[in-house]
Parts: structure tokens; C-alpha cells; sequence
């Protein structure tokens, strides 16, 4: 969650006006290879130089100085996310152009299930959710969540951003 958090809140912040786009998706390897989710965070925000993905996950590093005094923050979100991704042996890649938007990919493995349980596909549906960023003032949310602790972390994540929030219960009530 604190992977998905970071991104996603990184994409807001750099993204003045266009689109944010968040996936989520299985990944099998076949037979005797690994499982894993792929989370995608993709954003029309300013973008990157390549100088600055060499440096955007290490700690205290933002894309420059005048990024940090027009957008603020301690530059740790992307740091956050290198350690957890590589503590828990996934990966994550960067593809930006300069005022074109950036696009992270976080690749996490899982574990197979056992015989008998719901298969990764069952399991896990691939997730799109994209839509236009008019302003970032007033911006009404909705999101479908039917876990009420992942709820409570988004609800308080958006609202102090002064987003309006609604839920829905699942995917389905969401369509």
C-alpha cells in the first residue's frame, strides 16, 4: 500500500492538468516460474531528464531545486518505494520524457498458490482507472475498495489534499 501511496501521490503532485493512469496487473511466468503483480503508475505531469531518473530513488533527491521550491516535499517518496520494492526482491523502472509525464513500473513477485486455492488470474483482476486531471482543487474521487482498512488509508490521504472521496464497495458497484 505504502508503494502504491508514494506513486500515486507523486503523480498528483507533478501533474498540473492531464491524466494520471493506475494499473494493476497479474504476470505468470508458466509453469514452474513465479507469479507477480505489476503496478503502473503513469502520469501527462513535467516529466524527466535521463540525468534526473539516474538519481529520483535516492534519499532526499528531487528532480531539482526549483522542483522542491515550486512543489515542496522531503524528496523520501521514491526512496520509500526502492527499498520496499527491493526488500521484498521486485523491481522498479522509470520511462519519462521532459514535460510528457513519467511512467513507473513496480514488478513484485508472489508466492504460488497452493493446490486447490483461487488461481493469481481469480484472484487479482487487472485494474484501470484513468481519467482527465482538470485542477487539482475540488477534485471529486470515487474509488472502489472493499477492504474498510485500505479505505480508511485512502479516505485520509485525499481528503487532507481536499479532495472530495466517495466509495464504492467493489469494482462492480463502481461501473
Amino acid at each position: 500500500m505504502q508503494i502504491l501511496h508514494n506513486l500515486v501521490g507523486n503523480a498528483i503532485k507533478f501533474t498540473s492538468a492531464g491524466r494520471v493512469t493506475v494499473r494493476l496487473k497479474p504476470e505468470n511466468e508458466g509453469a514452474g516460474g513465479h507469479n507477480h503483480v505489476v503496478i503502473e503508475v503513469a502520469d501527462t505531469g513535467i516529466g524527466l531528464t535521463q540525468e534526473q531518473i539516474k538519481r529520483i530513488f535516492e534519499p532526499f533527491t528531487q528532480a531539482d531545486t526549483t522542483t522542491t521550491r515550486k512543489y515542496g516535499g522531503t524528496g523520501l517518496g521514491l526512496s520509500i518505494v526502492k527499498g520496499l520494492v527491493d526488500g521484498m526482491g521486485g523491481t522498479v523502472e522509470v520511462v519519462s520524457t521532459l514535460g510528457a509525464g513519467a511512467t513507473f513500473r513496480v514488478r513484485l513477485p508472489l508466492p504460488l498458490a497452493a493446490r486447490g486455492q483461487s488461481s493469481l488470474q481469480a484472484e487479482i483482476c487487472a485494474v484501470e482507472a484513468a481519467g482527465p486531471i482538470r485542477k487539482q482543487e475540488n477534485l471529486s474521487i470515487l474509488v472502489g475498495e472493499d477492504n474498510a482498512v485500505n479505505r480508511a488509508v485512502l479516505q485520509a490521504f485525499l481528503s487532507r489534499r481536499d479532495y472530495k472521496v466517495e466509495f464504492a464497495n467493489d469494482g462492480l458497484a463502481v461501473v
